[in-house]
C-alpha cells in the first residue's frame, strides 16, 4: 500500500485538477462509508459504479446514481475511489487498469489516513468518568477469585462455547474428537446436549456482569483461568459447529500464546469503531470516548486487524493470561465489542500482529465449520 504522502498527494491532483470522482462499490462499504469518506476529505462524489449491472441507473445515495463503467468514461476521466476490502480492492484494480484507468485510490488507503480517523476521534477529548474508575476498580479487584472448571478426564484441551440470554440456539459439533472435552456454558441446560459437559454460566460468571453481552464476552476472553486445568482452550461462537477435530489448530500458536482469524477488511481499529458507530453496534458516545482514549495513549493506527470468533491459547503461557486480563478489562469498562479492544491489549504489552498465530483469513471463510448464522 502507498504510503500517506503518496496519497495525499494524489487527492490534491484530483481537486487541482477538478476530476470528478466515482465510488466504485454500491455495496455496504461503498454507502455507509465511501460517501462520508470522501466529504471529509472535501472532495463530492459525481457518481457510483458497480459490477453487479442490477445496480445501474439506481439512486445510491443523496441522488448520486449507479452507472456502468463505459457511460462514465464516456462522459470525462473520473478518479475513482475503490471501496472494498483489501483482496477485492486489487482485483477491481486490476479491472480497472485493463480499461486504461489509473487515477485509484483504494478503501484500505483512504482508511490509513490521518484525516478520517480524527474526524471522529480526537485524543484531546477523552476524560475520565467516574463510572469508568468504579468499573476499573471493580474488575481490578475480582480478577483473581474466577472459578476453574474441573478437568475429569486429564485431557489438553477444552474446546468450549457459551450462549447467554436466547443469542444463539445450541447445537452440538458433528465432529467429537476424543482427545479433547467439550463445553457449553449458559444460563439453562439443553435438552439435546450429549457430548458437551454443561456448565451453569451463573456459577462462573461474576455477578456484576450484568448483561448478556459482556457475560458471554467474561467467558470468552477468560477461558484461560475458566480452563487452567487443561493445557489449552479453544472457544469458539455459538453459531458456528466444528465439522473435524479442531485440536490441530493449537500448532498455529504465535508466541502471545493466542491465535484466531484475521480480519477480512479491517486492519486499523479506529476505522472499526467507525464502523460499529455507524451499524450502531454500541453506544456512539462509549465507543468515541474509548478511541479517544487510545489515541491520547499513541495506539497506533493501522496496527492490525482479527476477528475474534474463535481463539485459541495456551492456557499458562503468561502473555497470553496478561493480554486476556487487559482485554477484558477494557470490554468491562468500555465498549462490548470485543474486537475494538484485542489489538489495543497486544499493543499494551508489547506484542505485534506477528505474535499472535493466524488460523485464517475470516472466521467464515472456514470450511473447518459449519456457521448456522452471521454475527454483526
Amino acid at each position: 500500500m502507498r504510503t500517506q504522502k503518496e496519497i495525499l498527494r494524489e487527492i490534491q491532483y484530483i481537486k487541482e485538477k477538478d476530476i470528478p470522482a466515482c465510488i466504485f462499490g454500491a455495496g455496504k462499504i461503498g454507502v455507509n462509508f465511501g460517501y462520508d469518506f470522501l466529504r471529509i476529505l472535501d472532495i463530492k462524489a459525481d457518481c457510483y459504479s458497480d459490477n453487479d449491472s442490477a445496480k445501474w441507473g439506481r439512486e445510491i445515495i443523496e441522488g448520486i446514481r449507479c452507472k456502468p463503467i463505459e457511460e462514465i468514461e464516456e462522459e470525462r476521466e473520473h478518479a475513482y475511489f475503490i471501496m472494498a476490502g483489501n483482496r477485492l480492492a486489487e482485483e477491481i484494480k486490476s479491472q480497472l487498469r485493463e480499461k486504461g484507468i489509473s487515477l485509484m485510490i483504494t478503501y484500505p488507503e483512504i482508511c490509513s489516513l490521518d484525516r478520517i480517523v480524527d474526524h471522529y476521534f480526537k485524543e484531546e477529548l477523552y476524560r475520565h468518568t467516574s463510572g469508568e474508575e468504579d468499573r476499573t476498580n471493580t474488575v481490578g479487584m475480582d480478577a483473581h477469585n474466577y472459578p476453574c472448571i474441573r478437568n475429569e478426564h486429564g485431557k489438553d484441551t477444552a474446546i468450549y462455547t457459551c450462549i447467554t440470554g436466547d443469542y444463539d440456539d445450541f447445537r452440538e459439533a458433528e465432529y467429537i474428537a476424543q482427545n479433547c472435552d467439550y463445553f457449553l456454558i449458559s444460563d439453562k441446560k439443553p435438552d439435546n446436549i450429549s457430548h458437551y459437559i454443561w456448565v451453569d454460566a451463573s456459577e462462573v460468571i461474576p455477578t456484576y456482569v450484568k448483561d448478556n453481552v459482556r457475560r458471554n464476552r467474561f467467558c470468552k476472553i477468560n477461558g484461560d483461568i475458566l480452563f487452567s486445568n487443561y493445557r489449552y482452550s479453544i472457544y469458539i461462537d455459538g453459531n458456528a459447529l466444528p465439522k473435524r477435530d479442531i485440536s490441530d489448530y493449537i500448532l498455529k500458536l504465535g508466541r502471545s500464546g493466542i491465535a484466531c482469524h484475521k480480519h477480512l477488511t479491517q486492519q486499523c481499529l479506529y476505522i472499526e469503531a467507525i464502523r460499529c458507530i455507524k451499524y450502531q453496534r454500541d453506544s456512539e458516545v462509549l465507543i468515541k470516548n474509548q478511541m479517544c482514549k487510545y489515541l491520547q495513549q499513541k495506539m497506533p493506527r493501522g496496527y492490525g486487524g482479527f476477528e475474534c470468533s474463535m481463539l485459541v491459547r495456551e492456557n499458562h503461557n503468561d502473555l497470553c493470561r496478561k493480554v486476556m486480563r487487559d482485554w477484558w478489562r477494557e470490554v468491562y469498562v468500555h465498549s462490548a465489542r470485543d474486537q475494538l479492544s484485542f489489538t489495543y491489549s497486544l499493543w499494551k504489552n508489547g506484542l505485534r500482529q506477528d505474535d499472535v498465530g493466524v488460523l485464517g483469513e475470516g472466521f467464515y471463510m472456514n470450511n473447518d465449520f459449519i456457521h448456522t448464522k452471521k454475527h454483526g
